[in-house]
């Protein structure tokens, strides 16, 4: 994925994520940290389950419950990164950092890289690149993936049938 196509997937993610009601209101920066590590505990749940790397329960073939929260915490920090006005320019396929870590350590970093926060790119690249390099450890395309399930977000009902 290029940057420029980066740019573009962001800003469809941050337009779908408006048009589905999620910008309405103002949010504050705990409620969407909040948002991102349900996600991040939908992945390490699969993992508990046994079933991270099986057909997930979104009527999307070939999609695994690995490539759906890994997609679906990425999809959200995209979001963030716009709403917030993060620059994520460097974030692109070849900049990956390698982690060697098992999927809770993993999960533990990724939500205390959040907790921990303030607002900076950094911070959001490490946790996305983090995501990458787990996803080509893996043998999967992170960007097909997220492309996949933001395709599948843009059929859903307004806030995905949830409160916020």
């Amino acid at each position: 994925m290029t940057k420029k196509e980066f740019k573009e997937l962001a800003k469809d993610i941050f337009n779908n994520a408006e048009s589905k009601g999620f910008h309405e209101k103002k949010r504050d920066i705990e409620t969407v940290i909040m948002l991102i590590i349900d996600e991040i505990s939908e992945l390490h749940t699969a993992y508990r389950k046994g079933n991270l790397f099986e057909q997930c329960d979104k009527p999307i073939d070939n999609f695994t419950y690995f490539e759906e929260e890994t997609a679906d915490i990425v999809i959200r920090l995209i979001d963030m990164s716009v709403e917030f006005g993060v620059d994520l320019d460097e974030i692109y396929p070849d900049s990956c950092i390698y982690y060697l870590l098992n999927m809770s350590k993993l999960c533990y970093t990724l939500t205390e890289s959040l907790i921990n926060y303030e607002i900076k790119e950094m911070t959001f690249k490490v946790v996305i690149e983090m995501i990458i390099q787990l996803s080509k450890d893996r043998g999967y395309d992170l960007w097909q993936s997220i492309k996949k399930k933001h395709e599948f977000n843009k059929t859903r009902p307004r806030l995905h049938g949830k409160k916020f």
